[in-house]
């Protein structure tokens, strides 16, 4: 169990937080602290924190655990597994057992197997759904039918609204009922209805019908009213109010009705448009808006010697408004809010205290307003309610220190510090010089410290990483911003020249992830995540960044091309990043020169043997046999390209077969050197670009990235 304690200190000076600490308790029973970028996992697994980050407990003994990334990989039974199988189909754990989830669906911890894959399927309890076909009722196997248009549900039930009837969406009851009052008690629609919990003798349902609800029924409080003929204003009953355009134009006002048409109402009193269109209410009175001006409460009606005062008052037309007031002779007006007499015949300024809601006067010659308070002019700049010079004294947390024989002092949370011999980090003070000090986490220390995890050198040289850069084992300052470290070489930054993952990229050429496009490549880019061919491939950006296969594509990800094909001229418009998903999520990967293909016929079809030479292993391997063999089926017209394949240096990446996935801890080319067809791989050219590329891939953690597997 972890154990953090959080100590927050609050009052007039800002927050104080203390470290946070972890306990953790050691196999052994030993007990330690880990500060809050660490954490632990079980008692022999100690980490950088990372919210990415889960713990999976052993079930075996809790006390133990292991780390593993939520993005890629899960837990199950209290084992770690990767997310992507060696077929690249995602999976999950239901009831401490790994599915596969396009082979199955977890239903209330039970393995279902999924019948049809291209088909959605629900659960439905411990259950399996097809929601096109079937309808299920609150997670309730019991309520499940076919579904049909007269079937709905009415929380965990389902019924037909033939028959049946859902009433306020949690009562079930049959079409000639329905339930009223506090006690709920049924009532027969055909001859009752009910208003506000009472039982009227109005039917809620046409006699003639058990599915047609009475339209020209309604409720006036208790009662039942015609609404063809009356209408509920403040529950009371009115008698429409008969009119030559129809009754749908009288609506409420007060407990009786107006018409919109010929009528306003104003304060519940129905008054005639004496004037027309130009007719407005003042009260439960009538005006002329054309000549008339409302201000408030009032009537402006000489707009020549008149005006509104802040929407309140009338006053003369030449006068001054602060405030809905008029502005007198002797009065100042205050933030344009309030108005106050003069204090003394030369003030020319108001002094407004925002919280107070007062105002005072002064002379802005020789006085100043600090937060509604006047006070007389001194010069420079406020600290709290005192005024200081910024050339003498210091204000930090609305305190003030003056500067020490001449030493400028600088602030470190509300304290101040003399920066020749201290140093702050994080509002925390450090008896180091500045210049010769770096903050390191939550601690600070001395840059040369040999004991300082924050501590860096430049071939063998201490160097503060604020004030210079290191490349090439040569020490550059930062000072000068035109040069920049692109991998160990050192380049001048010019808008023709960037960096990209290592390499230094010219005009023209684009970086997509670290990833290098070429100047006439048609490649693009997907939200800075994925290079992708736009021919094959379209990057869908509504949620997160994602690529989707065209389904007007010829090499689906469904129908892997063979070597012989995917390496040929015959697809040399293959989209050329198609390599990182594999490569990524296969757990394996070498190079070898192709040195020889043949073919053999089977009762299968035509099989494919390929030789490779000086293989080398890029990926997860050790121990690789200099002579592989790759054993696929093809077809026959990639046959004809055979010879154009002949000392290409290609690239495969690869996974362990299921069946032998459990059963070995390193994947070994040594006694089996022959990848089948029952293998997963993938082969694509071994070029420059690929290597430029492939050690961007592995240096800047693309693989670990989420839409890795969203791809």
């Amino acid at each position: 169990m972890d154990f953090k304690l959080i100590l927050v200190f609050m009052g007039l000076l800002p927050i104080i937080t203390e470290v946070l600490c972890v306990l953790h308790v050691h196999c052994n029973g030993t007990t330690d602290t880990l500060p809050s970028t660490k954490t632990s996992c079980g008692c022999d697994q100690i980490a950088d924190y990372s919210s990415s980050k889960e713990c999976c407990y052993d079930k075996s003994d809790d006390r133990k655990g292991e780390f593993y990334y939520k993005v890629s990989s899960i837990c199950c039974n209290g084992k770690v597994h990767n997310k992507i199988n060696s077929f690249n189909k995602s999976r999950s754990c239901c009831n401490d057992k790994i599915i596969v989830n396009e082979e199955q669906i977890c239903c209330d911890e039970v393995a279902l197997d999924i019948p049809d894959s291209s088909r959605r399927y629900e659960c439905c309890g411990n259950t399996l759904l097809d929601p096109d076909k079937d309808i299920c009722c609150g997670n309730n196997p019991d309520s499940k039918q076919k579904k049909v248009m007269e079937v709905q549900c009415c929380l965990d039930k389902a019924y037909n609204t033939y028959t049946h009837w859902c009433q306020n969406g949690h009562h079930l009851l049959p079409r000639s009922e329905m339930k009223c009052g506090a006690n709920n008690e049924p009532i027969n629609v055909t001859k009752n209805s009910c208003c506000d919990g009472n039982v009227t003798d109005w039917p809620y349902r046409k006699s003639d019908s058990m599915t047609e609800i009475d339209d020209t029924r309604g409720c006036c409080g208790k009662t039942a009213i015609n609404i063809t003929t009356h209408k509920c204003c403040k529950n009371a009953i009115s008698i429409k109010l008969p009119s030559t355009t129809g009754y749908k134009y009288d609506e409420c006002c007060g407990q009786g009705t107006y018409n919109i048409h010929t009528q306003l109402c104003c304060n519940d009193q129905a008054k005639a448009k004496i004037y027309g269109d130009d007719t407005r209410c003042l009260g439960q009175n009538v005006y002329n808006e054309k000549e008339m001006e409302r201000c408030g409460d009032h009537l402006i009606q000489d707009k020549q010697k008149q005006k509104c005062c802040s929407h309140r008052t009338p006053i003369p037309i030449n006068s001054t408004c602060c405030g809905g007031h008029e502005l007198k002779e002797g009065d100042v007006c205050c933030q344009g809010q309030k108005v106050v007499q003069k204090g003394h015949p030369g003030d020319d300024s108001c002094c407004y205290h925002r919280f107070k809601f007062t105002g005072k006067t002064f002379n802005s010659k020789d006085q100043v307003c600090h937060h509604g308070t006047v006070k007389r002019k001194e010069g420079g700049e406020w600290c709290g309610i005192h005024q200081y010079s910024p050339a003498q004294t210091v204000c930090c947390g609305n305190r003030l220190y003056h500067f020490n024989n001449g030493r400028r002092l600088t602030c470190c949370g509300v304290d101040a510090i003399d920066e020749t011999i201290q140093m702050c980090c994080h509002n925390k003070i450090y008896d180091i010089p500045t210049k010769d000090g770096i903050c390191c986490g939550l601690e600070a220390c001395h840059y040369t410290d040999e004991n300082c995890r924050c501590a860096v050198k430049c071939n063998g040289v201490f160097y503060k990483e604020k004030d210079d850069f290191c490349c090439n084992n040569t020490l550059h300052s930062k000072a000068n911003s035109t040069l920049g470290c692109c991998g160990n070489r050192l380049y001048k930054i010019y808008s023709s020249r960037k960096c990209c993952g290592n390499k230094i990229i010219h005009y023209g050429s684009k970086c997509c992830n670290h990833f290098i496009i070429g100047r006439n490549d048609p490649t693009k880019c997907c939200g800075n995540t994925l290079p992708y061919d736009p021919g094959s491939k379209r990057c869908d950006s509504k949620l997160m960044p994602a690529l989707v296969t065209k389904k007007s594509c010829r090499w689906c990800a469904n129908k892997p091309l063979t070597p012989t094909c995917r390496l040929s001229k015959v697809h040399g418009k293959l989209d050329i990043f198609d390599w990182i998903v594999p490569a990524c999520r296969h757990s394996y990967g070498f190079v070898g020169t192709i040195i020889d293909t043949k073919t053999k016929k089977t009762s299968r079809g035509v099989i494919q043997v390929i030789t490779l030479k000086n293989s080398k292993p890029i990926k997860g391997l050790k121990n690789l046999s200099k002579r592989v063999v790759l054993e696929i089926r093809t077809k026959k017209k990639c046959l004809s390209h055979q010879k154009s394949i002949i000392n290409v240096r290609v690239a495969i990446f690869t996974s362990v077969r299921p069946e032998t996935e459990q059963n070995i801890s390193e994947f070994d080319f040594t006694d089996n050197n022959r990848i089948t067809g029952k293998d997963s791989f993938y082969v694509t050219k071994f070029n420059r670009r690929f290597r430029d590329n492939f050690s961007s891939l592995k240096t800047n953690g693309v693989c670990e990235q989420p839409y890795m597997f969203w791809s």
